[in-house]
């Protein structure tokens, strides 16, 4: 398995093409074997803190999507103490930020054609919450940070780069779903909540994590094409298939594309290239009567001349690049270590008990787990030590071997 469809790996730490699809493959399966994780960061309240008449509510039938809790349904303070709410409640506080943040991102977008409402929200969104690290620093925040702080330490995810796809996941929960229902439904906006299925919201969960992971492969995009400033310096491959005709050489067709290796290996790209030329090559001489009569010999020499022209220009391309990178990792486990470091990160297993549950030793597992975790940047939880608790006593005496037990005294 390798971590994405590139040869090589910029060395500049914040576009490592590899480490960012490796993090995308631990978050995918985060979602596939821990879904609790997802649901605990985007519910609108907790509930084992409710009142009793409302847990018994058929939560599989509706729920209410609580706006602003002081409004709402009454319960402690507890109850409202989630992630999703807390950031609304954040928006409200800042009425005249948000409005002025609005008219500038009005004015900016109203020059483009065709823009969305979605763009603008993003816009006020990154102004009022940008990164986590910013978060922390505004004191009007508080209440959302420590709420997500809550959440990051109950599942691991403690880590600045879990804690910004964490701000990722609520902000599209709430531009992409929350807000266009609220917009599409006109009695909701007379009141403090909206009642919706709860399968509804269980998608909009979910369909929120998926929309955070794609907005990291966006970055890492943008990462690798800003560091692949210097394949200029290749040039651009320029390949112009000629033929003799009444005398003179002519250009019959012309190939020309761009080789960036921290975007696509060179087996893919020379693949790609053979392609187009052949696709070319057939359209030419099938439109021609005389097609290929009389040309073996000029044919045979020009498809040399695009193979060693194609090589060659591959290879200056990944020479430029030579000490400015790194060869992308390749996973030969497939995404069974992926599955392993969720296992122990937020199931809470052991390497003993992943161990046995694959047929391998735990030894394997535990380093394959420390090692995935480190490329990814993530802070692994304590481990419990295999063997005897501490303070618990032996159930059986302990026999030394080659001692002979003590008689018991008389």
């Amino acid at each position: 398995m390798k971590l994405g469809d590139a040869e090589l790996d910029p060395l500049s730490p914040e576009t490592l093409g590899s480490v960012l699809e490796a993090r995308i493959c631990f978050l995918i399966l985060v979602l596939e074997l821990a879904p609790a994780t997802v649901w605990d960061l985007l519910r609108f309240y907790n509930v084992e803190d409710l009142p009793p008449d409302l847990k018994s509510l058929d939560r599989d039938w509706k729920v209410p999507i609580n706006l602003f809790p002081s409004d709402g349904l009454n319960g402690g303070e507890s109850i409202w103490n989630v992630p999703i709410i807390r950031l609304f409640e954040l928006f409200a506080s800042k009425k005249e930020e948000y409005s002025r943040l609005l008219g500038e991102a009005r004015e900016k977008w109203v020059q483009v054609p065709h823009y969305s409402e979605s763009v603008i929200a993003e816009d006020v969104f990154d102004g009022l919450v940008s990164d986590w690290h910013t978060l922390r620093a505004d004191s009007t925040a508080a209440d959302l940070c420590d709420s997500i702080a809550q959440w990051s330490s109950r599942w691991h995810l403690s880590d600045e780069w879990c804690l910004n796809f964490a701000l990722g996941v609520l902000k599209a929960f709430k531009i992409k779903y929350i807000d266009q229902n609220i917009d599409a439904n006109g009695e909701a906006r007379k009141k403090s909540y909206i009642v919706v299925p709860q399968w509804l919201v269980d998608e909009w969960t979910e369909r929120s994590w998926y929309d955070a992971v794609e907005c990291i492969r966006d970055d890492r995009n943008k990462g690798i094409y800003a560091a692949s400033s210097d394949i200029a310096r290749a040039g651009t491959f320029r390949f112009a298939w000629r033929e003799r005709i009444g005398g003179r050489i002519e250009d019959i067709f012309a190939l020309e594309e761009v080789f960036v290796p921290f975007v696509k290996a060179e087996a893919k790209f020379v693949s790609d290239m053979e392609l187009k030329f052949w696709r070319q090559f057939f359209i030419n001489y099938r439109q021609r009567s005389d097609g290929l009569v009389g040309k073996l010999t000029d044919v045979i020499t020009e498809l040399q001349r695009f193979q060693n022209e194609l090589q060659q220009y591959a290879s200056k391309a990944k020479q430029v690049l030579k000490n400015k990178s790194r060869p992308v990792l390749e996973k030969t486990s497939g995404d069974a270590h992926f599955r392993w470091l969720v296992e122990f990160q937020l199931l809470g297993r052991s390497y003993q008990q992943i161990a046995n549950d694959h047929g391998v030793t735990r030894i394997s597992v535990m380093q394959a787990v420390k090692g995935l975790a480190l490329f990814i940047g993530l802070t692994l939880r304590p481990s419990k030590r295999p063997g005897r608790p501490a303070g618990v006593k032996e159930s059986h005496k302990r026999v030394v071997l080659g001692r002979s037990p003590r008689a018991p005294s008389k």
